[in-house]
């Protein structure tokens, strides 16, 4: 692990008790003890059958954990994100005229497929399709991989996510009853706030990450909701059951986390309507 990672992994996430260099199934016994896992285990195990033992749900839960921390250390400023996206359709869109200007070299696009046709391919995929599988016959033998590098173009181009500029919606080009340039222009700024908004992973991204695993386990095979529970202002705090019996686990990933820290990603991830495309 690179010293600069390192870094922002302590300033992010100076309380994380999980070793990134180890296997979390290595790690399993030292982080949990029997009395984390025992009310956890009262909840689901009734119907859970060994692939999705107590102990089980819990590596996963914890290795999505991890793996949400990692997403949020890894992931890079928009900017760099939208140059890459750019420079893989333009590239794609280079490489397909380059294709399509064979069709202008018959006798060389001959040679070419020639050439496949007679290659030991070193690269194929599961099913073992390598390129002399995926060129046509003569002529027009690109046709194929041509149609891919324009679906990679596009797809490409829909995933960039450029802040609209104003100078590019005029009433020029407004006809009837269509949008103004300037609903156009707030819509697609509308749109990319939203878009840029969305790809921003919160400092509880690791801990949304964790409950978008045990979810569907807990509500499987537990009586109680998985909800963020509800305050009780004659003693002071809010009394949720799935609270109760996850947040002595999660404190073991990292000390940090308190149950407030829990209910919030709840509520959240309830409300994005992130748990009901689990059920």
């Amino acid at each position: 692990m690179s010293d600069s990672f390192s870094d922002r992994l302590a300033a992010s996430y100076p309380s994380l008790n999980v070793d990134l260099d180890e296997d979390i199934a290595d790690q399993f016994d030292t982080l949990f003890g029997p009395s984390e896992l025992e009310s956890f285990a009262h909840e689901v195990s009734s119907q859970a059958d060994t692939d999705t033992s107590p102990a089980a749900i819990i590596q996963q839960a914890t290795q999505a954990y991890v793996d949400g921390v990692l997403d949020r250390l890894n992931q890079k400023p928009e900017k760099q994100d939208t140059a890459a996206l750019i420079k893989v359709a333009n590239k794609s869109a280079q490489l397909e005229e380059a294709l399509l200007a064979l069709l202008d070299h018959p006798l060389l696009e001959a040679q070419l497929e020639e050439r496949i046709r007679g290659l030991h391919a070193l690269a194929s995929n599961a099913d073992r399709v390598s390129l002399p599988d995926l060129i046509g016959s003569r002529h027009n033998i690109f046709q194929f991989m041509r149609d891919m590098l324009i679906d990679l173009q596009t797809c490409a181009e829909a995933t960039t996510n450029r802040k609209p500029k104003r100078e590019d919606y005029s009433d020029d080009f407004v006809f009837g009853d269509a949008p103004t340039a300037e609903q156009q222009y707030n819509r697609a700024e509308a749109t990319w706030k939203r878009r840029s908004k969305a790809r921003n992973l919160g400092a509880d991204h690791p801990l949304q990450r964790f409950l978008l695993t045990v979810y569907p386990y807990w509500v499987k095979h537990s009586h109680h909701p998985f909800s963020e529970g509800m305050y009780f202002a004659e003693i002071g705090e809010t009394v949720s059951p799935a609270i109760s019996v996850l947040h002595p686990i999660l404190s073991k990933i990292d000390s940090e986390i308190t149950p407030q820290n829990i209910a919030t990603a709840i509520r959240k991830l309830r409300e994005e309507g992130k748990f009901s495309s689990l059920s």
